[in-house]
């Protein structure tokens, strides 16, 4: 028979550990990395100039705001390997999936601000002719 002492740690023992499964993944995002918010881009065809020359500063504070948010990624994959190697173990490959998941989304929102830039400009000129 189990005394009070035991059952209560069995208990909370039984309480704990989906908790720490839960915590587990938010590992991960423990890094001081901050996305940057993409731009708007007008629409070319009923934009003014200046609202193109606007968007164009925006796009380009943009992909460089991503460049310094992907070398903030590296950076902390770098810190991470690092402590790895320094406590004499592998690295969680879960740091190098969210790394590579994080960089991914971000140049892929790179490449859509930049698309839709262009096309913004393409329509503005086939609206606008000389």
């Amino acid at each position: 028979m189990r005394s009070g002492y035991e059952n209560r740690r069995s208990n909370y023992l039984a309480l704990l550990f989906p908790v720490v499964l839960l915590a587990a993944p938010a590992f991960a995002a423990e890094h001081t990395c901050k996305t940057p918010p993409a731009p708007t881009v007008p629409d070319g065809r009923t934009a003014e100039p200046r609202q193109l020359v606007t968007a164009n500063n925006d796009v380009k504070v943009f992909i460089e705001a991503s460049d310094q948010y992907q070398q903030c990624l590296n950076d902390w994959m770098g810190a991470e390997q690092v402590a790895a190697s320094q406590a004499k173990k592998a690295m969680d490959p879960r740091i190098k999936t969210e790394h590579d998941r994080l960089g991914d989304e971000n140049q892929k929102e790179k490449e859509r601000v930049g698309g839709l830039y262009n096309a913004a400009v393409s329509a503005y000129r086939a609206a606008h002719p000389r």
